[in-house]
């Protein structure tokens, strides 16, 4: 199916370019030409050169030939090697299924069928581990064209090799003798340009036209030197950058071997530039190299600012003014960039200079507390207002709280390396890092935390990471289950608590996964640990992962376990863990054969989530709750709830929760006789589904409905039709598709609109999978559903039920014979009330509350 890449894939989207694309006609064409003859094109050349740019340019102009788009990955942020696979299958949306099956087969799978252009950017420093990948790809995908860029070749066969060669300076003895100024070549025209980003009256005249052309030859035509030798002309002449450029620098070196004579130029470039800094400049230089990618100013403050002997700000204001960082403006916040061969530069100086001996493990480790102390401000303000807040951060600094976890497997903490880990659980789901997470803890929790590298430990860790980073020849283990995982909750470390925390985490995500094996396991370690004498909360754990084990499984005693557990955390004031056993146990009432039983836990559920102004966990009570409504035989009443659940709406993305979502509505719409609506539903769902790595089959009674409901749909479309509505659902971006479930359907849209009444019916409801009209109509809302925390002045309530009704705010300014004006006053005061975002939402609320809640 054809669509973009910015619509299917999750990875970074064709950059737009910030400044002026300078030359490289011959090279575009060139380089378009050897896509379109071999599968595998591979730019290389020197560091500076303009690879990326290069790269980037050409996909931009080609991206129309790929049907199913064009995705980006950027390497050079990442560090550990046997995550490129898991980050090039995250980027194109699609995990492995489970354990045993490694990143690379499920991305050969997902890819097998598609025309599209993957880009690999910056492959030098996991050079291995890209070509593994890459050949493996190129077998399984006949459709997939793969570009790129790296100091060195790939060495796949059938790789076609581009070497980009510098900027052409032009020729001449440097007196300008028979030359045109206004003719410039492409390396004095990119001096040109860049300086008039400093200096916006600079311009080449036949003063300074020899001495910017020696410049150019100075430099051999390298982009990133000659921009970094613009910037200087803020202060300095062309000529007086020429007399500097002249003047023999150190650090010609590299490995104990002298670097070929264009990287040397460019490092001597990189460091005159950091000769010109002051030393408290240059401090900050090599000190920012600590990160990975892009990062915020206060992380910058809190890693890096200790010991300045002047202002942070002023120093991060004046290496910005020298091009040294970028500042790349965001919706709500700004992130910082140090370009990766200038952060490669400051990493060198920090690990190497004698006077900072030392310092890059001080720093690594302040790294590692910062990011871990953002997880944990993360978690505990997850539940409430600001979680839409710390999911963006957290997807913003996902690079870096890698390179956290990274530092932990060598660290000997286990207690802070298995919390840092535990902190990210909830982003981890919210965001689909099903896969990436469980590698994380079957690392920390197969090495103990204690970073040892022998042993059991390392052939874990080796098996562990088949999930997440195996390119398909390593280990078959994954998961917290894999090569060492029998140890996984017996060795390692004192900290019996995390661990069992970390182990409770882990059998969530397998859960969630369908890996079955796997959750068995991490649920055996864990109660080998209670039984041991860990009891409280921790205990509480492993009886809750009981319980959502029987649930996932169809065992009887799932609501006992989880009712013991919902106890406990009762008792200990802990709203994160109640508000998460409520929701198994909503789930497993609204299966189960008296589907009108899940509210009184939906009534409790819904109740913390307004206690605590959490729009995600409301939305996912309405979830439930019109599952529940469904099987309870009222598909108009669960229509209008599931839509009011707000999963799609921009300021809530959630993959699992959409997904979800999108399966219940197409259930009911298919109850309605809506069969093309659902179809298109169920395709836009497992768009989401491949993207998490997991499916409707890791719950087996959720399974059964989603294969009742795709029959029913396929026997009354036939299969060409169902296949083409399937198709359109699967193309849609998110948001898309929960505008699509909100529009299509006007036979039920009015009716859904208006619905009301909580989880009732009557023992005799449908069965599980039964898509007929329901003979049950709506119901009152009995007393004592009112869920407590918001009341409405009866104003307000009269203006509410209106709204319930459908009507506009004319009309109800008319009914109540107010202004129209107080009318909208009146709608938006409701909305803020209840933290509501539409009217439709005010209709699903109000159909939970008696009479009394008017107040």
């Amino acid at each position: 199916m054809a669509v973009s890449a910015q619509v299917r894939f999750r990875g970074e989207r064709l950059p737009t370019e910030r400044t002026s694309f300078v030359g490289r006609r011959a090279e575009r064409t060139e380089l378009r030409e050897l896509l379109g003859e071999f599968r595998l094109v591979t730019v290389t050349g020197v560091g500076g050169v303009g690879k990326t740019r290069l790269a980037m340019r050409v996909a931009a102009e080609t991206r129309r030939a790929y049907p199913d788009g064009v995705c980006v990955v950027e390497l050079a942020r990442l560090r550990d090697p046997r995550l490129v696979a898991h980050t090039v299958a995250a980027a194109f949306g699609c995990q492995p299924r489970g354990s045993a099956e490694p990143s690379s087969a499920a991305l050969g799978a997902y890819l097998e069928t598609r025309g599209a252009l993957l880009v690999l950017d910056n492959c030098e420093h996991v050079v291995e581990a890209c070509a593994e990948l890459v050949d493996l790809l190129l077998t399984r995908c006949p459709r997939l064209r793969i570009l790129a860029t790296s100091r060195e070749s790939l060495r796949v066969q059938g790789e076609a090799t581009y070497v980009v060669a510098p900027l052409p300076v032009g020729g001449g003895n440097g007196n300008g003798a028979g030359a045109d100024p206004h003719l410039p070549c492409d390396a004095t025209t990119l001096f040109v340009e860049r300086a008039r980003a400093v200096r916006p009256d600079f311009a080449l005249t036949w003063h300074n036209r020899a001495a910017v052309g020696d410049i150019c030859r100075r430099l051999e035509g390298i982009p990133l030197a000659i921009e970094l030798a613009a910037v200087k002309t803020r202060a300095l002449s062309p000529a007086e950058i020429l007399v500097r450029l002249t003047r023999p620098t150190a650090l010609l070196r590299h490995d104990g071997r002298l670097v070929a004579d264009r990287q040397r130029t460019l490092r001597a470039c990189v460091a005159w530039s950091f000769d010109l800094c002051t030393p408290q400049e240059r401090l900050l230089w090599a000190r920012l190299s600590v990160f990975a990618g892009d990062f915020e100013l206060d992380a910058a403050e809190g890693v890096c600012g200790d010991g300045l002997a002047e202002p942070f700000l002023d120093l991060v204001f004046a290496l910005v003014d020298k091009s040294i960082l970028t500042f790349e403006p965001g919706a709500e916040r700004g992130r910082l960039r140090l370009l990766e061969m200038l952060r490669q530069y400051g990493q060198e100086r920090l690990e190497h200079d004698i006077e900072w001996r030392g310092e890059w493990q001080v720093l690594r480790r302040r790294h590692h507390d910062w990011y871990a102390g953002l997880a944990a401000r993360a978690e505990a303000e997850w539940t409430g207002p600001a979680q839409q807040s710390w999911l963006s951060r957290l997807r913003a600094d996902h690079a870096n709280l890698q390179l956290a976890l990274e530092y932990c497997a060598a660290s000997p903490d286990p207690a802070a390396n298995l919390a840092l880990a535990q902190s990210l659980h909830r982003y981890w789901v919210a965001d689909g890092w099903f896969t990436e997470g469980r590698y994380w803890l079957a690392r920390l929790l197969d090495d103990g935390g204690s970073g040892a590298g022998g042993g059991s430990g390392a052939s874990g860790r080796a098996g562990s990471a088949g999930s997440a980073g195996s390119t398909g020849s390593g280990g078959s283990g994954g998961g917290a289950g894999g090569a060492g995982g029998d140890e996984a909750g017996r060795g390692g470390g004192d900290d019996v608590p995390g661990r069992v925390r970390a182990l409770h985490t882990a059998g969530w995500l397998a859960t969630l996964q369908g890996d079955r094996g796997d959750a068995e396991r991490m649920l055996e370690h864990g109660s080998e640990l209670v039984a041991a004498g860990c009891a409280g909360a921790e205990a509480a754990l492993i009886t809750q992962l009981t319980g959502l084990d029987a649930v996932y499984t169809d065992k009887p005693d799932a609501v006992a376990n989880l009712e013991r557990a919902l106890a406990q955390f009762r008792r200990d004031g802990d709203l994160n863990r109640q508000q998460e056993t409520l929701a198994v146990l909503t789930l497993a009432a609204a299966l189960g054969s008296t589907p009108w039983a899940a509210q009184r836990y939906y009534q409790d559920w819904v109740a913390i989530a307004i206690l605590r102004r959490d729009r995600r966990l409301r939305a996912y009570a309405e979830w439930a709750r019109a599952l529940a409504t469904w099987r309870a035989g009222d598909p108009k009443g669960a229509l209008a709830i599931a839509r009011a659940a707000v999963f799609g709406e921009s300021g809530l993305p959630d993959h699992l929760g959409l997904a979800l979502c999108l399966e219940a509505l197409a259930w009911i719409r298919a109850g309605l006789d809506e069969f093309a609506g659902a179809a298109v539903l169920l395709g836009a769902a497992d768009h989401l589904w491949e993207r998490m790595g997991t499916s409707t089959a890791a719950l087996p009674a959720l399974f059964r409905l989603r294969q009742d409901c795709e029959a029913a749909c396929r026997e009354d479309l036939g299969p060409r039709a169902f296949d083409a509505a399937w198709a359109r659902g699967a193309a849609l971006a998110p948001a898309e598709a929960w505008a699509t479930s909100c529009a299509t359907g006007s036979a039920t849209a009015s009716a859904a609109a208006t619905a009301t009444g909580p989880v009732t019916g009557s023992s005799s409801g449908p069965a599980a999978g039964s898509f007929t009209r329901p003979t049950t109509g709506p119901v009152t809302v009995p007393a004592g559903a009112w869920l407590g925390g918001v009341r409405l002045t009866r104003r307000e309530r009269q203006v509410a039920q209106l709204v319930a009704r459908g009507l506009s705010n004319r009309d109800i300014a008319a009914t109540l014979v107010i202004s129209p004006r107080t009318a909208e006053t009146h709608v938006q005061q409701i909305l803020k009330k209840l933290g509501l975002t539409s009217r439709a939402q005010v209709a699903a609320w109000l159909s939970a509350q008696p009479a009394e809640a008017a107040g």
